[in-house]
């Protein structure tokens, strides 16, 4: 199990998704994405891939990055957005396949593939090592920018264990795996994070735990 199989396990359930949407389901709201639709997530994906590619890459991961991509395919249908990439996407595979500087694109493409299962109550379908290699890879991000003053936590799911920060831990939080990847990207709100099951109180830890902004809601998925 490596980033690629990440990426086209998610992009074959992309495009499966893309030629069957309805109007409505294309224009239904992502409660993860304050703001966009299914469509727009749609963008987003095609357009990062397309950008990598193209090596536009001013302002990236940023909110203009991801607004413009959006915005640049916002006229096209959800088929003509999935044709195009479609079209790019064994590149980028094959770059991700020789290159860890492209393993973002696979923790971003599969966490959005959950974002659109949540806004349209599609089933939860994950594969467990998949988890598990997203988790250790958002551990080891977490882990390089975790504060040094702040105290080293012991990450705990039924496939493992894992410590972020460079000492001893000094505090654990235990979640079920697919719990435990969308929290450490941000997909769940603090409330949500709280409610984790810690040894301790979470305070000083959770504005640190997330690779982005945690959800302003509780999600579903």
């Amino acid at each position: 199990m490596d980033f690629v199989d990440v990426y086209r396990w998610s992009f074959d359930r992309w495009q499966d998704l893309a030629s069957s949407l309805t109007a409505e389901q294309a224009a239904a709201a992502v409660p993860a994405l304050p703001g966009w639709a299914v469509r727009d997530t749609l963008g987003h994906v095609a357009g990062v891939c397309a950008d990598v590619l193209s090596g536009r890459l001013d302002g990236a991961p940023g909110d203009e990055w991801t607004r413009r991509q959006v915005t640049e395919r916002a006229g096209l249908s959800c088929d003509q957005v999935a044709a195009e990439w479609a079209a790019n996407a064994q590149a980028l595979l094959s770059r991700l396949a020789v290159d860890r500087r492209y393993t973002r694109t696979a923790l971003d493409v599969w966490h959005h593939w959950f974002d659109v299962v949540g806004a349209l109550h599609l089933p939860v379908v994950w594969v467990a090592p998949m988890v598990t290699l997203l988790v250790t890879e958002q551990v080891r991000v977490l882990t390089r920018r975790w504060p040094p003053e702040l105290p080293t936590i012991a990450v705990v799911a039924p496939s493992g264990g894992w410590r972020i920060g460079g000492a001893d831990p000094t505090v654990t939080v235990e979640a079920d795996d697919f719990e435990l990847v969308r929290a450490l990207a941000g997909r769940r709100s603090p409330a949500q994070m709280s409610a984790l099951r810690w040894s301790t109180d979470p305070g000083p830890w959770l504005r640190h735990l997330t690779m982005f902004t945690p959800a302003a809601a509780p999600q579903s998925v």
